[in-house]
């Protein structure tokens, strides 16, 4: 009996992969966890066959996770998944010893084969092939990253239309406060104005939804 452990903090995508594997293979034990200390506690990764690992967890790094199931259990086979093309992250899922690498976008048949190749022993690595929009994307969501949890979220409040004040009473923060936040979060996204962050976020999530149902490899 094949043992799978997926790793994801969108609910949807763990109830989808685990739907589409059962269905295919009703005697495989698929096992679902949404966040990384969940997954960094979980008592039976020695006991699984494989793990399929979302790239990023929230704010945690599925990579780094990744990372230490193979410091400790070196012949844990993983493969790492992620929303679009990731020349960076598809460096370091091989440095760490992962022995695949998907998008989320893959349709059912690859998810099988590339299961099914780890599990013989083999490596499953698709070469990207970035158009410009995976490029932009991949720009736009490191200066992201560079914010902390607070940043993106009044960035986001931001993209709402509401004005500094209101900002600071949704955040429980004064105004001044929110001024010098944004300050920051303007340098950090490269952005000079109000008006370029909203583009920028909005562009960002717009350019998002519309690489989320294609795969360029």
């Amino acid at each position: 009996m094949t043992k799978v452990l997926v790793v994801d903090d969108h609910p949807l995508v763990n109830v989808g992969v685990k739907s589409l594997l059962s269905d295919k293979h009703p005697d495989w034990t698929i096992t679902t966890l949404s966040n990384y200390e969940d997954a960094l506690n979980y008592k039976k990764i020695d006991k699984t066959d494989i793990a399929l690992i979302d790239v990023r967890l929230g704010d945690k790094s599925g990579l780094n996770l990744a990372k230490k199931y193979k410091e400790k259990y070196p012949d844990q086979k993983i493969i790492m998944f992620t929303s679009f093309a990731d020349k960076k992250a598809l460096k370091t899922s091989k440095e760490i010893g992962a022995e695949g690498f998907l998008l989320k976008t893959t349709q059912i048949d690859e998810l099988e084969k590339a299961i099914s190749n780890v599990l013989k022993g083999k490596l499953y690595y698709p070469e990207t092939k970035l158009n410009k929009g995976q490029y932009n994307l991949i720009i736009a969501n490191t200066k992201i990253q560079s914010l902390s949890k607070k940043q993106r979220m009044i960035l986001n409040l931001l993209s709402d239309g509401l004005n500094n004040r209101e900002i600071a009473e949704e955040m429980y923060v004064s105004e001044k406060t929110i001024k010098n936040y944004l300050t920051i979060i303007y340098k950090k996204i490269e952005c000079k104005s109000r008006a370029e962050a909203i583009s920028f976020i909005k562009d960002f999530h717009e350019l998002e939804i519309k690489l989320s149902n294609k795969s360029d490899w």
